[in-house]
């Protein structure tokens, strides 16, 4: 049966309902049933007559070709109203059953249209509805089942593939030159005029039932691209409300590894957190950090921060307390101590006994650190020779010696360039710094 087909027989039969129900009467073949006596009218149900005989029954199933005889008769009945079930292309379960088989290839095939139209003269404050449904739920037991105002299934019983289905699907178009302020192609609302709803959800994704099959990819609400509009373009906007997620959110990524992560530029007013920051990686510590070195020090709160690379600040620091720097820390401009200076990465240079009481033992500094202890335990003494290795431009070096044993450096051009050769005794220091391609004395203590 085509479509074209199909809408005929679908008006007939409505012209039928609307006669048996009206007018009380049908004519099949030519017979003409009687008219119904008003006191056989009861609680609206219509006698008919079938074939060609006259029948009382409440049941309408043509078997051949038939025409319909409005007669007459009036009727006190102002409204069409049945008591019964009514089917169209199938023997009614329900009070409105409609059932076919279409075989088109092509075109659009719809099952019950609806086409409502309102063309007011005037103004009108008309709400104008396609289909209109009141699904009321009754008394005062409790009730187990589920409730639909409205439930639309889409059912794929084919072999072979389809390529789109929607298992509802609205349009609002706009196809005349006027304006539509605010269109909302699927809304809903909540109208408590007494009582409680516990949980009330405007659109809620139920998670799938498997039976066998299998689905791919899986989306709770997806949102194609939205794009072409004048102004605004939202893929999902909420005016207020708080936003609550269960589970790992990307942005610009489908495969987050955190509960929250953003592959692009992010901004924000404000950042709070009430644990620690990690920057550069996704393995967090006790600690705040920016890369994933792990702290050689004490740090253990949310409060410490490790910075495992470079670290520039092109204003000012302020240090109110301890500042441990493994590694180079470089001032372009005025460095201002109101406190005290301290070099905690302390080198201990221990130069042994070498067991020759006529020879001085012998060993090469190379200063890992500002700060140098020289613990010369051979006796007489201990020669030092400086070492370049590692050393930059404008670096400063500080040494002391620490035993009672002699330690002395020698006045090398290229290497050490002194004021003259001289030996620390213990507690005396000797304060370099590095220029180009040498060591140069700043001063010397004979303490």
């Amino acid at each position: 049966m085509n479509t074209s087909t199909y809408h005929r027989l679908l008006f007939i039969a409505a012209s039928i309902i609307f006669a048996i129900l009206v007018f009380g009467y049908v004519r099949y073949s030519g017979v003409t049933p009687p008219i119904i006596p008003p006191d056989q009218i009861v609680g609206g149900i219509t006698r008919v007559a079938i074939g060609s005989q006259t029948k009382w029954t409440t049941d309408l199933i043509p078997s051949a070709s038939f025409s319909v005889d409005l007669g007459s008769a009036t009727l006190p009945v102002n409204n069409i109203y049945a008591s019964g079930s009514v089917g169209i292309g199938v023997n009614p379960l329900y009070p409105l059953h409609i059932a076919e088989t279409y075989t088109d290839s092509s075109g659009n095939i719809s099952l019950v249209y609806s086409n409502p139209t309102l063309n007011s003269a005037g103004a009108s404050s008309a709400s104008l509805r396609g289909i209109q449904g009141l699904t009321v739920l009754q008394g005062a037991s409790n009730i187990t089942g589920i409730g639909y105002g409205q439930l639309a299934q889409l059912q794929n019983e084919n072999t072979a593939t389809i390529t789109q289905v929607f298992g509802q699907f609205t349009n609002v178009i706009n196809a005349g030159a006027g304006t539509i302020s605010t269109a909302t192609s699927l809304g809903g609302a909540f109208v408590v005029n007494a009582g409680t709803i516990t949980n009330a959800y405007t659109l809620s994704a139920v998670a799938p039932t498997y039976g066998g099959g299998a689905i791919t990819n899986l989306y709770g609400i997806y949102v194609n691209n939205m794009s072409g509009a004048g102004t605004l373009n939202y893929g999902v906007f909420t005016n207020k409300g708080t936003n609550s997620f269960g589970d790992k959110t990307g942005i610009l990524t489908t495969t987050p590894s955190t509960v929250l992560e953003v592959q692009g530029t992010a901004s924000a007013s404000y950042f709070l957190t009430g644990n620690t920051i990690q920057i550069g990686g996704f393995a967090s510590v006790a600690y705040s950090r920016i890369g994933t070195v792990a702290t050689t020090h004490t740090l253990a709160a949310s409060t410490d921060l490790m910075i495992a690379n470079l670290f520039e600040v092109d204003g000012k620091a302020f240090f109110d307390a301890t500042a441990s720097i493994t590694s180079d820390f470089e001032v372009g401009a005025h460095a201002i101590l109101d406190g005290k200076l301290i070099f905690g990465g302390v080198q201990v240079l221990t130069v042994l006994d070498n067991g020759n009481p006529l020879v001085n033992a012998t060993a090469t500094l190379t200063p890992t650190s500002s700060y140098v202890e020289v613990d010369c335990q051979d006796n007489p003494g201990c020669d030092i020779t400086m070492s370049e290795s590692g050393a930059r431009q404008g670096q400063i070096l500080y040494i002391v010696a620490t035993n009672t044993n002699l330690v002395n450096f020698a006045d090398t051009g290229g290497v050490s360039e002194l004021s003259a050769s001289l030996g620390l005794d213990q507690y005396d220091t000797l304060t370099l710094v590095y220029i180009s391609d040498r060591w140069v004395e700043l001063g010397a203590s004979n303490n």
